[in-house]
C-alpha cells in the first residue's frame, strides 16, 4: 500500500473563472469540533481493516454517499473502493449502511492498470460518452498494476476513470489509464495519483487535480467522448501562502478541492504537519481565487486547521470536504470535513474515519474589532491562535498590544454597557458563547464566563435594547434547518438569562442586527443559495418578535447583508450579488410597512459591502477589492444617493471595519495579509479624504 489520498471536486460553470477574484485572507475562524468515529461509515468488521480517503457527495439535503479507499478482507492490504450510503437523522448526524465494494482490483473484468490496487476515489456528475453509452457519473481513481499478472506493465501509480448511470453503480472501469507516464513524462517510481476532479460545464469537461511531479497540478480534460479524451496542458498550482512544513519547506500534496461559487474561490483541505512514514498530523483548510487555479500563480490563505486539539488523535489525514454532485461546496456557510485518524504506533489497520463540522466565516477570524471606550478612545481587538490555544489582544491606536490570555476560539465581538464597561463575546470550539466584562470603565477584562445554555454555529452578534441592555444573538444548525436564538441581559449591566428565546426556523445565513430609531432591533439574514438567496428580516416587538419575512422583491444574493440607520431614522440594507462578471451592490430602505424594492448601486468591489454611520448619519460604504485595496462611497446628501466608488488603496487581508471616533471622524481599520493591523483616519467629519495608512504597532 502506498501513501493514499483522495481529493474532492468543485463545479466551475463555464466562464465563472473570469469573475473578479477575492483577495487572500489570513487564518480565519474555521474552528471544528471533531466527532471521531461517531456518525461515520465503519469497516465491514472488527478485524484488520482500514478505511480512509473519503469522497463525500451530498446527493440530496438528507442523503450522502461516501466513497473510500478500503480493504475487503481482514489483514489484506489490497485497496478496493468502499461505498456507503447515508441518511440524515433528526439530530443532524447520518446513519450509514454497510460498506459495499463496487470496484475490486481482483475482479475478472478489472483492467491491467488497476489490477493490484484501486484507491483515492473521486466522483463527479456530468455527461460522459464511453463505448457507445452516455454515463451520468464518473469516478476518478488511482490504480496500480498486478505485476505478477502483467510483468510488462509500468510499475507506477496511474489515474483512470470508471463510469456509471447512478452514483451507487454498477461502475465500469475504462480499459486504459487516463494519466500515466505517457502524459506526464519523467516520473518518480511513485507515479501519479490522488486525483481531484471539478466539472467545468456540468457535462464532459473537467479539471483534474493530482499529485505527481512537484506540487499538485491540474489539467483540463474533455471526456465528452471518453474513448478519445482530450487532455490539456499540465499547470502546477502555486505554493505561496501555505503553512510551511516543520522542516521549513512547503509540500502541496494529498489535497482535496471544492469550489465556492458565491465567492468564486477554491477551498482546499490538505495534509500537513509532522509525519510518520505514512501520514501527517494536521489537516489544513486553505482558499484561493479561482483565477489562480487557471494561471498557476497566486497566494493561498489559511482558513483553519484540524489537529489533535480537536480530534483527540495524533494523526489527522486524507480528508474530504462535503460537496454536491458537481463539486461545489455543499453549504457555503460551513465546512464539513471527513478525515482519517491514527494514533502513534498505529498502522494501516488503525485508519478510521472521523468527522468535523464548523461554520466557515470568511470575514471573521483575525479580522479586528473596534470598540469605543468610556473615555471616547477607540480600542482595536485582534485575535490569534496557535495549535491548541486562542488569544485576544487589544491596543489603543498608539499601541502597544496587550494580551488577554487564553480565550475562546472565535473572533471577539464587543459592546459597551450603560455603565461604560465594555463586554466581549466569543464562540468556543464546542459552539458555546463566553463573555468577558471590564472590571471598570476603560479598564482590564478579568476573565471569561460561559453564557448558560448557549450554542452557536458562528460568531455571536450583539445589540442593545432601548434601555441599554445587551442582546446576544446566535444561530444554530438544528434539523431540518437553522434557528436563531436571543438572550437579553435581565437588567442594564446585569447577568443574562439562563434560557435563550427561540425565534424559530430562520434563513441559513449569519444574522446581522439593525437598530430602529425607537431602539427596537431588527435581525437580517441571507438564505442559502439553494433556498433562494433572499434577505429575510425579523422585527422586535416588545419582548416578542414578528417572525421571519422576506425583504420585498429580494433577488438571490451571494454576499451577506449589512445594515445602518440613515439621517431620517430609517434602516438602509445593502447586499451583493454576481451579475455575469460584475459584483453589484443593491440597496433597500425601510418603510412604514416593510422595505422598498431593491435598487442597484452599480458595479462594486468583489467582496461584501460594509455600511457605516458617519456624523449626522450620512452613510458610508466600504468594500475590499480583489487586489486587497479598499474602496468606499458615501451618501452625497442626507438620505440620498451614493457617490461613485473611490479607492483608498491599502493591502487588506479581509474585509474592513470602521467606526466613528470621538471627534466624529471615521477610523478605517484592516488586517493585512501578513497579520499586521493598519488604519486610515478621515481628515475631517464627513470628508471625502483620509490620512495615509499607518500601522497599529
Amino acid at each position: 500500500m502506498r501513501l493514499a489520498r483522495m481529493v474532492l471536486v468543485a463545479l466551475l460553470l463555464a466562464g465563472q473563472f473570469a469573475l473578479p477574484a477575492h483577495a487572500a485572507e489570513p487564518a480565519g475562524t474555521w474552528n471544528p469540533q471533531a466527532a471521531p468515529n461517531a456518525g461515520v461509515p465503519v469497516p465491514p468488521g472488527n478485524g484488520s481493516y482500514y478505511m480512509y480517503a473519503p469522497s463525500v457527495v451530498q446527493l440530496t439535503p438528507t442523503e450522502r454517499m461516501v466513497y473510500t479507499c478500503a480493504n475487503r478482507v481482514s489483514g489484506q492490504t489490497w485497496d478496493h473502493i468502499g461505498m456507503n450510503y447515508g441518511t440524515r437523522r433528526a439530530d443532524g448526524t447520518y446513519a450509514w449502511g454497510a460498506v459495499q465494494f463496487p470496484l475490486n482490483p481482483q475482479a475478472a473484468d478489472t483492467p491491467f492498470w488497476a489490477s493490484n490496487h484501486i484507491c483515492d476515489p473521486e466522483v463527479v456528475r456530468g455527461s460522459f460518452r464511453y463505448d457507445d453509452h452516455t454515463y451520468a457519473w464518473a469516478m476518478f481513481v488511482l490504480g496500480y498494476p498486478d505485476l505478477g499478472k502483467y510483468p510488462n506493465a509500468d510499475p507506477i501509480n496511474v489515474i483512470g476513470v470508471a463510469y456509471a448511470d447512478q452514483p451507487q453503480g454498477p461502475w465500469k472501469l475504462s480499459r486504459n489509464a487516463l494519466l500515466d507516464r505517457s502524459t506526464d513524462g519523467p516520473l518518480s517510481s511513485w507515479g501519479v495519483g490522488q486525483p481531484s476532479v471539478t466539472s467545468i460545464d456540468g457535462a464532459g469537461r473537467v479539471l483534474v487535480f493530482y499529485s505527481g511531479v512537484g506540487r499538485v497540478s491540474r489539467r483540463e480534460i474533455d471526456l465528452s467522448d471518453a474513448n478519445n479524451p482530450k487532455v490539456g496542458a499540465r499547470v502546477e498550482l502555486p505554493g505561496d501562502g501555505l503553512t510551511p512544513e516543520p522542516d521549513g519547506g512547503v509540500w502541496l500534496h494529498n489535497a482535496s478541492f471544492v469550489y465556492d461559487p458565491a465567492r468564486d474561490e477554491f477551498l482546499m483541505s490538505r495534509d500537513t504537519g509532522a509525519s510518520n512514514p505514512r501520514v501527517q498530523t494536521d489537516t489544513e483548510i486553505n482558499r484561493i481565487a479561482s483565477s489562480a487555479i487557471w494561471s498557476g500563480t497566486g497566494t493561498w490563505s489559511v482558513v483553519g486547521r484540524l489537529n489533535e486539539c480537536q480530534s483527540g488523535f495524533k494523526y489527522n489525514h486524507n480528508s474530504g470536504i462535503v460537496r454536491n454532485a458537481y463539486g461545489m461546496i455543499a453549504d457555503s456557510s460551513e465546512i464539513d470535513v471527513y478525515f482519517a485518524t491514527e494514533q502513534p504506533g498505529g498502522d494501516y489497520w488503525a485508519y478510521r474515519l472521523s468527522h468535523a463540522q464548523a461554520p466557515l466565516a470568511f470575514t471573521s477570524g483575525a479580522k479586528p474589532e473596534l470598540v469605543a471606550q468610556e473615555n471616547g478612545q477607540l480600542t482595536v481587538l485582534g485575535h490569534t491562535a496557535n495549535r491548541c490555544e486562542a488569544n485576544v489582544w487589544s491596543s489603543t491606536q498608539a499601541g502597544p498590544w496587550t494580551k488577554f490570555g487564553a480565550s475562546p476560539a472565535g473572533r471577539p465581538v464587543a459592546a459597551r454597557q450603560p455603565d461604560g464597561r465594555v463586554a466581549l463575546f466569543s464562540r468556543a470550539n464546542d459552539g458555546s458563547i463566553w463573555w468577558n466584562v471590564q472590571s471598570a470603565p476603560n479598564g482590564g477584562h478579568p476573565g471569561w464566563s460561559q453564557l448558560a445554555g448557549s450554542a452557536s454555529a458562528g460568531d455571536p452578534v450583539v445589540g442593545k435594547t432601548p434601555d441599554g441592555r445587551l442582546v446576544a444573538v446566535t444561530r444554530r444548525n438544528e434539523a431540518p434547518g437553522s434557528r436563531v436564538y436571543v438572550n437579553t441581559q435581565q437588567a442594564p449591566n446585569g447577568a443574562f438569562a439562563s434560557t435563550w428565546q427561540d425565534l424559530g426556523a430562520s434563513p441559513a445565513g449569519q444574522p446581522v442586527i439593525g437598530t430602529n430609531q425607537d431602539g427596537s432591533l431588527v435581525l437580517f439574514a441571507r438564505a442559502a443559495k439553494e433556498a433562494g438567496g433572499q434577505i429575510w428580516f425579523n422585527q422586535q416587538n416588545g419582548t416578542s418578535w414578528t417572525g421571519w419575512q422576506v425583504v420585498e422583491s429580494s433577488p438571490s444574493f451571494d454576499g451577506q447583508p449589512s445594515v445602518a440607520r440613515q439621517a431620517d431614522g430609517r434602516l438602509v440594507l445593502v447586499a451583493r450579488r454576481w451579475e455575469g462578471q460584475l459584483s453589484v451592490v443593491y440597496r433597500s430602505v425601510q418603510t412604514a410597512t416593510g422595505f422598498t424594492p431593491w435598487t442597484s448601486l452599480g458595479a462594486s468591489p468583489a467582496n461584501d459591502a460594509v455600511l457605516v454611520e458617519q456624523a449626522a448619519r450620512r452613510l458610508a460604504i466600504f468594500a475590499r477589492a480583489a487586489d486587497g485595496s479598499i474602496w468606499w462611497a458615501q451618501q452625497q446628501t442626507d438620505n440620498g444617493a451614493f457617490a461613485s466608488w473611490t479607492s483608498l488603496a491599502g493591502n487588506a487581508g479581509d474585509d474592513p471595519v470602521a467606526q466613528l471616533r470621538s471627534d466624529n471622524r471615521l477610523d478605517l481599520v484592516v488586517r493585512q495579509p501578513d497579520g499586521r493591523i493598519a488604519h486610515r483616519i478621515q481628515t475631517a467629519p464627513g470628508a471625502t479624504s483620509f490620512d495615509d495608512w499607518q500601522p497599529i504597532k
